[in-house]
């Protein structure tokens, strides 16, 4: 074999040159692309669509390491607050969980049905089964209770809303009637059956946690201001009641308001009829006179006749109370078809209008300068005219007129006034009431005498300036005259005349 000319050998050296560059250039491009595989640019955002990692080159691993550094550091910002939310609803928990029967008060919610039965009147039929066995599994766990019954239309009312009253959470979810079938005959209540579908949820509070997470320096934060400003902020979970208002008359709307023919030949009884008739006519009479009583408080109120206004309005509540107690037993008693519309149209309807009105007539909302000024010129009339007793019965009327009411800023200082007026009145009459009598003088300017009995002693007693005459030290004698003697009684000074011509003896030393 010849040997390479020098040519050859060129050309050689260049093909391999190329051969070498191009092998080490395609080495170099082809670890670039899997470097660089599946990374996210501006130029190539789909590529965060790959998330197979074996797909994806070393500069999109260090992305999504970078990522989930990223992630874990937000994370951990995140521990306070949720630390904080912790604490908080730890410390709410008690609270709130205490609308939710314990395992022992569901046990126990058997013997609570039984006396709503006795209560209500309805006849428990059946009851399903309250075992608890296998609800412990939850923290808060359902329970369903069905229950059938029967009763009347009114006891089905109070046996439900007895529910509605209870501190814990049981509701009524679902019910279905089926009317009795009769009236229950004469005198007598008809009995629908009942079936109730009713809920409540037990709470248990060790299960579902294995270990409780631990917060350090829980005690310090949980005084933190900031946590129990949370804690305040957070409402407290509560039963919504209902309780159901008792209406005279109400009728059974399961049952066909028509009457049987039975019912009414056993209405023909005449002195029954005449009974029915007298008792129908004394209570449109008792209506009539409650309606006048209501326009004339209506006046009061209107006119800001407020002393006359607060003597009426216990009479007509107390009017309201009979009247009502007199319907009831009579409703039963009146059978007759016209008298029973009568019953409802001209005494039950207005009485249940009164009744649902009477809120009306509780007086302003705000008590302004103007009324209370009233009440205060009065009290003054009274005090300078000596009728102690009265102006403390105006200042007792005025504050139970304005109790629970709003007072405007402008008439405070009259108020104030109006209580400083009823204590001297006050003071007036327990003076009064010591009932001071003299039985002689002895003037000698500042070492005077004057002979004094009182209510409490049997016999004049001689007391000089600065001595008390009544057994609380109360009254104290602060200067003696020929026509009187000054005491300062609780801190008011008071004048007495002793009707110096009556007494038995009387000396002035000059």
């Amino acid at each position: 074999m010849g040997r390479f000319s020098e040519k050859q050998m060129l050309i050689l050296t260049i093909a391999g040159s190329l051969v070498f560059v191009l092998g080490f250039g395609g080495l170099i491009w082809w670890d670039l692309d899997r470097i660089h595989a599946a990374e996210i640019t501006d130029d190539d955002p789909a590529a965060a669509e790959v998330t197979d990692p074996e797909l994806w080159g070393e500069r999109r691993k260090i992305q999504e390491i970078e990522r989930q550094i990223e992630a874990t550091r937000a994370e951990a910002e995140l521990i306070p607050k949720r630390e904080q939310d912790v604490i908080v609803f730890r410390e709410i928990l008690a609270r709130d969980t205490a609308i939710l029967p314990s395992a022992d008060e569901v046990n126990r919610l058997a013997t609570t049905i039984g006396d709503f039965e006795r209560l209500s009147g309805v006849t428990l039929t059946r009851v399903s089964d309250l075992n608890t066995a296998g609800s412990g599994q939850k923290a808060i766990a359902r329970i369903p209770i069905k229950l059938t019954l029967s009763g009347s239309f009114d006891e089905t009312l109070k046996f439900m809303n007895l529910f509605e009253t209870l501190d814990r959470l049981v509701n009524v979810t679902a019910f279905s009637i089926t009317a009795a079938s009769d009236r229950g005959g004469a005198g007598g209540v008809p009995k629908h059956s009942v079936s109730l579908d009713l809920v409540t949820f037990m709470y248990t509070s060790d299960v579902g946690i294995t270990k409780p997470v631990e917060i350090s320096n829980y005690e310090r934060r949980k005084n933190d201001p900031v946590v129990q400003k949370l804690i305040r902020q957070k409402k407290a979970a509560k039963v919504e009641k209902y309780q159901l208002k008792p209406r005279i008359n109400r009728r059974d709307p399961l049952l066909d308001p028509r009457r049987s023919a039975d019912e009414v030949e056993a209405d023909a009884d005449p002195a029954d009829i005449e009974m029915q008739k007298r008792l129908c006519s004394k209570l449109k009479f008792d209506v009539e006179l409650l309606k006048e009583d209501v326009r004339q408080e209506a006046f009061y109120k209107q006119n800001r006749k407020y002393v006359p206004l607060s003597q009426i309005k216990p009479l007509i509540d107390s009017k309201v109370a009979r009247l009502g107690a007199d319907i009831t037993a009579a409703d039963p008693r009146i059978k007759q078809a016209n008298l029973r519309q009568i019953l409802h149209d001209d005494v039950i309807a207005p009485f249940e209008e009164i009744k649902s009105q009477r809120g009306i007539f509780e007086g302003p909302v705000v008590v302004g300068r103007s009324q209370v000024e009233e009440f205060r010129l009065k009290m003054v009339s009274l005090l300078d005219t000596g009728k102690h007793m009265d102006c403390v019965r105006t200042h007792d009327e005025f504050t139970s007129l304005v109790k629970g009411q709003e007072v405007a800023e402008d008439a405070q200082p009259l108020i104030d006034e109006m209580d400083d007026l009823r204590h001297a009145a006050q003071v007036h009459i327990d003076f009064d009431r010591l009932e001071l009598r003299y039985s002689g003088l002895i003037l000698q300017g500042d070492a005077s005498v004057v002979l004094v009995r009182s209510a409490d002693e049997p016999s004049s007693r001689a007391r000089r300036v600065g001595d008390t005459v009544d057994k609380f030290g109360r009254c104290r004698i602060v200067e003696i005259t020929k026509n009187h003697v000054k005491y300062d009684f609780d801190g008011f000074e008071i004048e007495h005349p002793t009707n110096a011509g009556k007494l038995r003896q009387m000396h002035e030393v000059r």
